[in-house]
């Protein structure tokens, strides 16, 4: 599994709530340091720096440069401590690395806060149903394929994709280790109060496999380091080519031999050009005339012993750009697992932006198997 950076909030959102969101833990009292995050050098910035371009008024702000142990500041940003808050008006795609004492991690295996956007979708006796991504303070998105089955068991559940009040499902947050709690933050969850389904998702072929779940109470965002939203980057990003992240909790293995995973898996994959897509996937089981949907998809991997398995679907495919985390795609569907030359099938997700932004103003909802193989 493998996850990848990204950037910019959903639009406007918080400028429909008036709110700003800045990352970091409250640390000592009002008379001293009172918060510190992970920051661009150029957001550190205390009030007074704000309004005196010539450095006066300087005397409250602290960058420091070695974090405290167990915690890693991503690449180009520091550690930034003030007693007023930091200027970070967005915090999405920003995490930190947090050592859990007397956890040895694995290969593969992530650290604690690393993928603070990657949710769970669990239903009521907590079975593992999905993964998915915040991509707002109230939005999460997943695969359809995922919830779709459960959507249909309801007789609320109307035509045109929308699911109010659901009581099936919920989401968790701030997960890492899904067996002990030996995180020094605790995970939260969320009940939903509405999914909606893309509109044209086809269950055949999973075309518009994509499913937008509105939470029924805001996460914290930025409130504590292991829950932040993800960016969607901007129209017109081309992540051919680079190699980005994708993680979760899924199997490590297709088929019965398969088993879920407690500690937050990671694998890196490079995305592919739909060219390739389409020449890889023809060389498997589907055949020379199988056709890559491009609008609806994106692939990645390929290379033996990294991919994302079954149990993974709509977990989040990241990339990063200058120091925050984008979302290119989730988990979709694949042939086979982790074998060589046969890359990953992902939601694509930048094609879906528009209609990402239109459905979460301002508070609606939007949000399941494959040809082969889902997740």
């Amino acid at each position: 599994m493998t996850i990848v950076s990204a950037l910019e909030q959903l639009a406007g959102e918080e400028e429909n709530t008036g709110t700003r969101s800045d990352a970091g833990v409250l640390l000592g009292s009002s008379n001293t340091l009172t918060r510190c995050i992970c920051a661009q050098e150029n957001t550190c910035k205390s009030q007074a720096q704000m309004k005196h371009n010539d450095g006066s008024g300087q005397i409250d702000i602290r960058i420091v440069t070695r974090p405290p142990a167990g915690l890693t500041c991503s690449g180009g940003l520091i550690y930034c401590c003030t007693n007023t808050s930091p200027h970070v008006t967005n915090t999405c795609g920003l995490r930190e690395q947090i050592n859990v004492p007397g956890v040895i991690l694995q290969e593969g295996q992530s650290y604690f806060g690393e993928y603070p956007w990657d949710s769970i979708i669990l239903d009521q006796s907590n079975n593992y149903i999905a993964g998915g991504a915040l991509v707002g303070s109230i939005h999460v998105l997943t695969a359809a394929h995922k919830v779709v089955p459960f959507m249909n068991q309801r007789s609320d559940f109307d035509t045109r994709g929308l699911w109010n009040s659901s009581t099936i499902l919920k989401v968790r947050l701030g997960e890492w280790n899904t067996h002990k709690a030996t995180e020094s933050y605790k995970y939260q969850e969320f009940g939903i109060s509405r999914i909606l389904v893309h509109p044209h998702y086809n269950n055949d072929n999973l075309h518009y496999d994509l499913a937008l779940i509105t939470l029924s109470s805001a996460a914290p965002l930025g409130i504590q380091p292991h829950i932040n939203s993800v960016c969607i980057a901007p129209t017109g990003t081309d992540f051919t080519g680079k190699r980005c992240w994708v993680s979760g909790w899924g199997k490590n293995d297709f088929g019965p031999q398969g088993q879920y995973q407690f500690i937050q898996k990671q694998v890196d994959v490079q995305v592919l050009s739909p060219g390739d897509c389409q020449q890889r996937l023809q060389g498997t089981r589907l055949g020379q005339y199988f056709s890559f949907d491009q609008n609806s998809f994106l692939c990645a991997g390929g290379e033996q012993g990294k991919d994302a398995c079954t149990g993974d679907g709509g977990a989040p495919l990241v990339c990063e750009n200058g120091g925050r985390f984008y979302l290119a795609g989730l988990v979709s569907w694949g042939v086979g697992c982790a074998d060589k030359g046969v890359p990953g099938v992902y939601v694509n997700v930048l094609n879906f932006r528009d209609w990402i932004v239109q459905q979460s103003q301002p508070r609606v909802g939007n949000f399941e198997e494959s040809p082969q193989r889902t997740h």
